[in-house]
């Protein structure tokens, strides 16, 4: 609640503690399974900044967990297309820098060897604090979109043939506000979930539809607009604890089949025959875009659906020894040290477009020469479709600097990193690397070969020794 700089809320601390609570009474946690950091709390429970809730979320790296279960309540806020958690001492300004990045979550909980993930986020989805709804980009809606599929591919990468169930519950959608009810003294989200979790509702799945079969209406009521948004990769099935609470009956075991003759067996039927030929056509698809790790992941939930599926227990062991293959490959990659040479272009450029190239292993990369001088940076006030935060400006370069003629291409990739990520396959080697190539890239540096090719890359930047108030500018 105690937040710092951005403005205080009222009840994300009670938020947080009650499903603690719920998490304990309704279901079979106890207190040693239940870490709680709130701004009430001593030392290194006080989640003031990233590197706290980090270092024990790293604490978990590699434990084998059957569920695991990570909750925020507090303020959220998109930046350039990245979403962020706020801890306590975040200045709205540089959230970049002091804010929990979404995809750095999602890279520490893909390393919990969890076959259970359940994430409950309940924080606004927008660019200010003020609790203004906004309209957010297509980019930004992606990335909330592709969260939970984005965790089981990742973990599937460090950790194959590892079964993982991911489930994430956004307590509003891209661009709208989380509202607090002061009524129930709770968040509108976690009011409702509260209510779910007290009924021992026995999965995920079941919460989910809970929530939101109540939270539009009673938004409405309150006069807010609020839309809960889910991604949920596999049903997790909940702990319940089977112990009638005091001052309510036991809860009604819910029925797990149905007789014959049923018209509710003749749905589910029905709807089981639409999603194997659903599945069989995700690994048919993924097997053509060469996505190896989530044809094997659909296989296998293909197979769990249905064993006796022919096509399945025929595709499935040819798909895991490609992936083997594919896996030796990349480790002798690995192994294989990254000879850069730097000499042409460790001396300044004559003229402008002047185009040297340097060799990484045997790849040949162009750079050209961008001489010193003045430029007009920014829109003009007239231009269409420009933004307000593109004024017009001289910028001046101090120094020349180097660089590299074209984007990073796919071959270059491959010879510093292993593999080939890319969805659009490369018609040939000088193909550059398109946009989920770059997303990793922006997310930040994951392994030694990208440090090594980056300062190497950018070492001829360093040395033209611009001024670092114009650097910043552009």
């Amino acid at each position: 609640n105690k937040y710092k700089i951005l403005p205080e809320l009222k009840y994300a601390r009670q938020d947080a503690e009650a499903v603690a609570d719920s998490l304990k009474k309704n279901y079979c946690f106890s207190d040693k399974e239940i870490l709680l950091l709130t701004d009430d709390r001593p030392g290194l429970l006080e989640p003031t900044d990233r590197y706290i809730i980090h270092d024990h979320l790293e604490k978990l790296a590699n434990q084998e967990l059957d569920l695991f279960i990570f909750g925020f309540w507090g303020h959220g806020l998109f930046r350039n297309g990245q979403r962020y958690f706020c801890p306590l001492n975040v200045k709205k300004e540089r959230t970049e820098i002091q804010g929990l990045p979404f995809d750095e979550l999602q890279d520490l909980l893909a390393r919990i060897r969890s076959k259970n993930t359940c994430m409950i986020l309940d924080c606004c989805q927008t660019v200010h604090d003020r609790g203004e709804a906004e309209t957010l980009t297509a980019a930004d809606q992606n990335v909330i979109e592709n969260a939970a599929r984005d965790i089981v591919l990742r973990r599937k990468e460090q950790i194959p043939n590892f079964p993982s169930n991911v489930a994430i519950l956004n307590s509003c959608k891209a661009g709208q506000c989380a509202y607090e009810w002061d009524e129930r003294k709770h968040g509108l989200f976690t009011a409702l979930l509260l209510d779910a979790m007290k009924k021992r509702s026995a999965s995920v799945m079941q919460i989910a539809s809970y929530i939101s079969s109540n939270i539009e209406k009673t938004a409405l009521e309150l006069g807010k607009d609020q839309t809960p948004f889910y991604k949920i990769e596999g049903d997790i099935v909940l702990p319940v604890n089977t112990k009638p609470a005091s001052s309510e009956p036991a809860p009604k075991p819910v029925p797990q089949s149905f007789e014959p003759g049923n018209p509710l067996a003749e749905i589910l039927k029905k709807e089981k025959k639409i999603r194997l030929e659903h599945l069989q056509n995700q690994v048919i698809e993924a097997f053509n875009k060469g996505n190896l790790i989530l044809a094997i992941s659909k296989c296998e939930e293909l197979l769990k659906e249905n064993p006796n599926s022919a096509e399945a227990n025929a595709l499935l062991p040819v798909f895991k020894a490609k992936l083997e293959n594919q896996k030796k490959e990349y480790q002798l990659k690995k192994e294989r040290k990254l000879k850069v040479n730097m000499q042409a272009i460790s001396v300044p450029g004559t003229e402008a477009g002047e185009t040297k190239t340097i060799t990484v292993n045997d790849v040949v990369v162009a750079f050209c020469w961008c001489p010193p001088g003045k430029f007009m940076m920014g829109s003009p006030k007239w231009e269409a479709g420009r933004s307000t935060n593109e004024a017009e400006c001289i910028v001046t370069l101090t120094k020349g600097f180097w660089m590299m003629e074209t984007e990073v291409t796919q071959k270059l990739w491959e010879t510093v990193m292993g593999n080939n990520p890319s969805s659009y396959r490369k018609r040939s080697g000088n193909t550059r690397a398109e946009q989920k190539v770059q997303r990793r890239i922006s997310g930040g540096m994951r392994s030694m070969e990208t440090k090594r090719i980056a300062m190497a890359l950018f070492h001829a930047v360093q040395q033209s020794k611009v001024n670092i108030l114009e650097k910043q500018r552009l």
